[in-house]
């Protein structure tokens, strides 16, 4: 499971089954790859595994806190993506020297400097309770640059293990019995964020979680984002009987076997699987939110980390025979495109032509307009 937050130590806590790893690594110490001071170490790309002993590092000044922890014995490191796509950072198997698991603490921001600092992400548990070590999962373009600050809670020091990866391959086709009869296929989704829900109407987690759930769905499927719900009962009937009662605008199926091996199994119900434009996993989200109100909070959260636009959009208009040609990159989702005679904020309106995609954009064509015309993509 990761329990992903902006900010904050242990703000949410969740039903789950975690496994925590003991033990020491073997791999070597790339000392130069994590700095004690902020943009001097050497910069890394692609999956990244470093040991380095925290024990001589220290707080700059100016330095921020990093998930509401003061800086202490910080390290950093710069790391540039090596592709567009999903990516996952932690500490697990972060040691003291009695090799006892060091309580860490894990931020990555944008920026080139520590005044000018943007968060992206940033952790101190990874699942509370149990283990002391962080993860942070994002979406990144290739060449973005990040700074990856990792310290500890307190003054323990110890060996920092940080390891970056990605969410490896995509995952294979699937098909779901949908409550209405008809069939639920994977194709469907592509390019879109997706949250599966295996859940049961006897089990009184997923029941109570499912308002929240219905305004996650309402408030992002605008930008590209929706859920499926995939039902464990096995009899049929309390599915439908339950959703005749209760009514879920996004779509309801049955979870099978076959299905369910597909994400990794449903240890328990509710298991969450969240799954990114590309297809792969990002996260897993095992057991209900406690309070059910910080259900939204949460997945919200993670929603708008895989989702970060990149750095520049870029919106690229041509004019030929009349007509506007208005293109960006197809590897974001979820802006509208306005226009305004003027530059006045109240004159904004919404183009609501379709788009089409082509060559790795999404292009909007339009007749030319006489009149001067100024246009920008803007996120809901």
């Amino acid at each position: 499971m990761a329990l992903l937050v902006h900010s904050g130590r242990r703000i949410i806590a969740i039903s789950f089954v975690a496994l925590c790893v003991f033990g020491a690594i073997n791999t070597s110490s790339k000392a130069a790859q994590l700095s004690d001071n902020f943009g001097a170490a050497t910069p890394i790309t692609g999956s990244i595994d470093l040991l380095v002993p925290n024990g001589q590092a220290t707080a700059e000044p100016l330095e921020p806190d990093h998930a509401d922890a003061p800086p202490n014995h910080s390290l950093w490191a710069i790391w540039i993506a090596p592709s567009n796509g999903t990516y996952s950072i932690t500490t697990s198997n972060s040691l003291r020297a009695n090799n006892l698991l060091l309580d860490t603490v894990l931020a990555v921001y944008t920026g080139t400097s520590l005044t000018n600092l943007s968060l992206v992400a940033n952790n101190d548990d990874e699942a509370p309770f149990c283990c002391l070590w962080s993860k942070v999962f994002f979406r990144a373009y290739a060449g973005e640059i990040f700074h990856i600050a990792v310290d500890v809670w307190g003054t323990d020091t110890g060996n920092i293990d940080l390891r970056i990866k990605d969410n490896g391959a995509p995952l294979g086709p699937w098909t779901a019995a949908a409550v209405d009869g008809s069939t639920i296929v994977s194709s469907t989704f592509t390019n879109q964020i997706l949250l599966v829900d295996f859940w049961e109407t006897t089990c009184s987690a997923c029941v109570a979680e499912l308002p929240e759930l219905v305004r996650l769905y309402e408030t992002y499927r605008s930008l590209g984002f929706t859920i499926v719900g995939l039902a464990t009962d096995t009899d049929p009937e309390l599915v439908g009987n339950y959703l005749s009662a209760h009514a879920v605008p996004y779509v309801m199926g049955f979870s099978s076997h076959t299905n369910s091996n597909v994400f990794g199994g449903v240890p328990g119900n509710p298991t969450k699987y969240l799954v990114d434009r590309d297809g792969r996993i990002a996260a897993r989200f095992l057991g209900g939110v406690d309070p059910v109100s910080d259900t939204f909070p949460l997945y919200a959260s993670a929603i708008d980390l895989i989702s970060r636009p990149p750095p520049d959009v870029g919106l690229r208009v041509t004019r030929d025979a009349g007509y506007l040609t208005l293109s960006w990159p197809a590897t974001v989702s979820g802006y509208r495109l306005e226009a305004a005679s003027q530059l006045a904020p109240a004159t904004w309106r919404t183009i609501g032509a379709t788009f089409q995609t082509n060559n790795g954009r999404y292009v909007i064509i339009f007749p030319a307009s006489s009149a001067a015309q100024f246009y920008r993509l803007e996120r809901p």
